[in-house]
């Protein structure tokens, strides 16, 4: 086979290079084997003139800059090549580079594209040179460019400086994703649909050539323009990273996974590019049934049944089958891969449908996008047994076969569309969104009872219909499910910790209880059933909780949250429902009852009295500390961080932050946000004054989320804000948008309607983060604010202690949260430089940090070190030269997790070594002794760390120059060697 490479390049402003590129080109490749197609685009140095000159050229020239992927799409359209190479104009290609390349593009049909190693790029594509000079560069790469097949390297993705691939590839992949333009994340692309339709890519570790890379990025431009492009830069790598993302839904390590772990995921999943991968979103007109098989009969008439059922017109069904021998979840997960169909209908063959119409019933049920999961018969609770059919809270109905013909069992009190359940039956059910299944489980029936816990925990309602025609009937008299008493106790272990076998079988679990929580008379309290309990919440052996009347519904009556404290012979008794926010205090012989006996009937006994109710029950916010011998009841809301005092007598609503004593109740004393204390309460007339100055003072704290297309993380991290400082008058939350895409703005938008101290503020387009987090400063209205990323997750009742410790220490510059496991500390400092010496480059994690509002405002360049991407740390340094007070807490302020998104593709030693220790130099004097100090201080506890897991994590960060930074920050200190050392030996094989 005769081959003509295309070689495409791009020519931007880059005329100089260009013709070193082009001249290599002719110098290094054999003539008559290449086409050289050159898209200039609009460049203003002269490039079209130049190219006008060139006799050997084909050349198309754009009036204004069509970005890379549009001007590659140009390019590919008229190549004529057996094989494309899109070349950066920025390269200088070496002897027997294209040889090598097509000697492995064309070592085998898998093969579909292949790249080579340089000397400055991202992907592991950059190996260690010395030359100086590019006589030297072609005298290396002579020497280093020997065909070798044991060195080509599978990979996931290929950087498209020098990407070569066949023209049967672009054939069937086609053209480059223009959503990219003008440029980032299209190579990716390209490498996961290649990936995708089955071929390989090589990057060749035998091939080099010479790649100037971002040698030119500030050429021309002044610190404020290079700064402006540098930002623009980011922002477009930010939303390309999204957009990629949300194409793909890989995870954001699978450069570093094995490429068929990753062809497999992309061959099995649904989402990619429409174009080559038909099922981008689920089949809104497809229905995948899974059939459970264990018995050939059963299961032929199960199968010949699901034929005569009327199925909707228009809609494809595909029938999958499910091997009763085998492990039940396990099948799942690899047909839910498999199919793209959105609604699966999940039976087994001692079952058949029996109602004709029973599919186009289930499908209007599915109309209300809240119900996830419909099954045929469930229980809103789950007995001791762990069999639903032992449950008095069953829904539902079947027939079952009988000596002579089929009988109704039927359970619910009417007809009706649809009951909430918690647990449904495995024999017969459907869903209409995907959750993974959990392959611990072996056998089937404990397997579903997760999922519906997976299911609820996801937000989504599981039903059961009562309808006048029963859908479907089994095929045996002894019903039977496939458990065993691994997965029994895998079930109850993760969901029902409390259970210590001494319970009865036949009596009801609690609604749910939290990890960690202690209640050891839970089984004397009346119906459980409907009685919720959350985490690490202690109630004493002598406290109960009753449902006064024997009215569960599918919904608990009685719900205590999460750290709660319920004291010694305290009752809780619902008719209605009494709720208990978190860390809510209890103290001993506290009665609490949503109700009140009627007292207008003569001489009648307790017994006979009718009991009170309304509707809205009993709620207890956040925080509320109870004192002992309290009797609250009726109808009442008592507010966040209030206090009821000894002996007093409820009856009435208590606004937030206010104490109460007597009986009746009244408030004595009030939390003034803008006094800063609580002050006493004469009567209502001045309550009302007082709580009319709450609404007109300005938070005490703004939380400020800084977001961008990443709505997966901010739905956990804003949950877990809402929860502690949801609709509490002292705090406001922020969202500040980066122009996402996703569905961060529907989300937010769907909690403001539940929290009022909840804002949302969208920029017109993306920013870049750092201009993103000035945004959410002025755009706040606390007197202090803490700006947070969006995959930072603080500690149940953190955000509390916090405002504490704001009211204690007001007027402080600012606050630094330090992580800790041990008590709360309070550090109090003054100065730029203590307050280095304390928090050191921690200051870089800018959700730790909290700020008085009024002092940024004064700054008149809070911008001036956006360029360095820590300028967070500018303004700590800046502030406290004009307020010198700070307080550090050390604490157990963040959960796991925290910081879920690994960094991406920033240049380690450049900002934390270069940016952080010019910025802080040009801000501050500090002495030589204690900056020593701190640069050995980063590089312990910041620079060598984070090589590590750079090695052992795979995380995507550039090493590229952090040898060169070292030597410039560091080659004066006496441990330098060391250093050099120690980096050498972590990094030792990263390539």
């Amino acid at each position: 086979m005769c081959h003509k490479t295309s070689i495409i390049i791009l020519s931007y402003n880059t005329l100089e290079m260009l013709q070193l590129c082009i001249a290599s080109i002719r110098e290094y490749t054999e003539a008559g084997t290449y086409e050289i197609i050159v898209v200039e685009n609009a460049s203003k140095d002269g490039s079209a003139e130049w190219l006008k000159e060139q006799g050997d050229l084909r050349c198309i020239y754009n009036e204004e800059n069509q970005g890379f992927p549009k001007g590659c799409n140009q390019g590919l359209k008229i190549a004529e090549g057996t094989e494309i190479l899109l070349l950066n104009s920025d390269t200088i290609v070496t002897k027997d580079w294209l040889s090598n390349l097509r000697r492995a593009l064309y070592s085998d049909p898998v093969v579909g594209a292949v790249s080579c190693v340089t000397n400055y790029c991202s992907n592991n594509q950059q190996i260690e040179v010395s030359y100086r000079g590019m006589e030297e560069m072609q005298a290396f790469a002579a020497d280093y460019n020997k065909s070798n097949p044991a060195s080509w390297e599978k990979k996931t993705t290929l950087v498209g400086f020098c990407y070569l691939f066949k023209r049967e590839v672009f054939d069937k992949v086609g053209f480059l994703d223009e959503q990219f333009s003008p440029g980032n994340f299209e190579d990716d692309d390209y490498s996961l649909r290649i990936l995708q339709q089955g071929w390989d890519l090589l990057l060749c570790h035998d091939t080099f050539i010479h790649h100037f890379g971002h040698a030119s990025f500030s050429k021309g431009y002044g610190d404020q323009e290079a700064a402006e492009k540098a930002r623009r830069s980011n922002a477009l790598i930010e939303r390309n990273a999204a957009l990629f993302l949300k194409k793909w839904h890989v995870p954001e390590r699978y450069k570093f996974m094995a490429a068929e772990e990753v062809r497999r995921l992309l061959q099995s999943r649904a989402g990619a590019d429409e174009a080559v991968h038909k099922r981008c979103l689920p089949s809104e007109k497809k229905i995948a049934v899974l059939l459970r098989d264990s018995h050939t009969g059963q299961h032929e008439v199960c199968l010949e049944a699901l034929k005569n059922v009327k199925w909707p017109d228009g809609y494809e069904v595909e029938v999958f089958t499910i091997d009763a021998q085998k492990p039940y979840a396990a099948q799942v997960n690899e047909v839910l891969a498999d199919t793209d169909a959105k609604v699966k209908i999940y039976i087994n063959d001692d079952l058949f449908l029996v109602h004709a119409q029973a599919i186009e019933e289930l499908l209007k049920i599915f109309q209300d996008e809240s119900i996830g999961m419909v099954g045929f018969l469930g229980s809103a609770s789950l007995p001791v047994s762990g069999s639903l059919m032992d449950s008095p809270y069953k829904y539902g109905a079947v027939y079952v076969p009988t000596e002579e013909d089929f009988s109704e069992m039927r359970f619910g009190t009417a007809v009706q569309a649809a009951a909430d359940v918690r647990y449904i039956l495995p024999s017969f059910f459907a869903t209409q969104w995907d959750i993974p299944w959990d392959e611990s489980y072996e056998k089937q029936y404990y397997a579903v009872l997760a999922y519906c816990r997976a299911f609820e925990e996801e937000g989504h309602r599981i039903v059961v219909p009562l309808p006048e025609n029963i859908w479907c009937a089994y095929q045996v008299k002894n019903i039977s499910f496939d458990a065993s008493e691994a997965d029994q106790k895998k079930f109850f272990t993760r969901y029902y910790t409390y259970l210590d076998g001494t319970e009865s079988k036949e009596s009801s679990t609690l609604y749910a209880c939290g990890e960690g929580s202690k209640i050891p008379s839970w089984q004397e309290f009346s119906f459980p059933e409907g009685i919720a309990v959350g985490r690490e919440t202690h109630i004493c052996k002598t406290a109960l909780c009753r449902l006064v009347r024997p009215n569960f519904a599918g919904k608990p009556r009685i719900i205590v949250g999460d750290y709660c404290e319920i004291g010694i012979g305290s009752t809780l008794a619902a008719v209605n429902c009494i709720e208990l926010e978190n860390a809510v205090s209890v103290a001993e012989n506290v009665h609490i009852k949503d109700y009140v006996l009627d007292e207008s009937g003569v001489g009648i006994s307790t017994a006979d009295r009718e009991l009170l109710t309304e509707k809205g029950g009993i709620h207890v916010e956040r925080g509320v500390r109870i004192e002992e011998n309290v009797l609250i009841r009726g109808a009442v809301r008592i507010g966040r961080g209030s206090i009821v005092r000894a002996g007093s007598c409820v009856q009435q609503d208590i606004p937030p932050y206010c104490i109460a004593e007597g009986s009746p109740a009244h408030i004595v004393k009030a939390f003034s946000p803008r006094a800063g204390k609580w002050l006493p309460v004469t009567g209502d007339k001045a309550l009302r004054r007082l709580l009319s100055e709450r609404e007109k003072t300005p938070p005490l704290l703004t939380y400020a989320f800084i977001t961008y297309n990443r709505s997966r993380y901010l739905k956990k991290s804003l949950r877990c804000v809402l929860q502690q400082i949801g609709n509490d008058e002292l705090t406001e939350i922020l969202v500040s948008d980066n122009a996402s895409t996703d569905d961060t703005r529907a989300f937010v938008e769907e909690m403001r309607k539940t929290y009022k101290n909840l804002r949302y503020h969208c920029n017109e387009e993306n920013v870049g983060t750092e201009a993103n987090i000035h945004t959410a400063v002025r755009k706040s209205r606390g007197e202090y604010v803490l700006v947070a990323g969006d995959d930072d997750y603080f500690a149940d009742g953190a955000l509390l202690v916090l405002l504490t410790k704001l009211v204690q220490h007001r007027g402080a510059a600012l606050f630094y949260l330090g992580q800790g496991d041990d008590a709360l500390r309070v550090y109090e400092g003054r100065g730029p430089l203590e307050y280095l010496r304390q928090v050191s480059f921690f200051m870089t994690w800018i959700t730790a940090v909290v700020l008085r509002r009024e002092l940024y405002a004064l700054l008149p360049e809070p911008r001036k070190y956006d360029y360095t991407r820590i300028p967070q740390v500018y303004l700590q340094m800046e502030i406290l030269k004009r307020k010198e007070d700070f307080v550090v807490l050390h604490g157990n302020f963040f959960d796991e997790g925290t910081g879920d998104c690994q960094p991406d593709g920033y240049e380690l030693g450049e900002i934390f070594i270069k940016n952080y220790f010019d910025l802080l130099q040009d801000v501050v004097d500090i002495p030589s002794e204690q900056l020593s100090k701190e640069k050995r201080w980063v590089m312990e506890r910041l620079i060598l760390p984070r090589c590590r897991k750079v090695k052992e994590e795979h995380i995507n960060l550039t090493l590229d120059r952090l040898f060169d930074i070292v030597r410039e920050y560091y080659g004066e200190e006496p441990y330098y060697p060391q250093i050099v050392e120690s980096l050498e030996s972590i990094l030792r094989g990263v390539r």
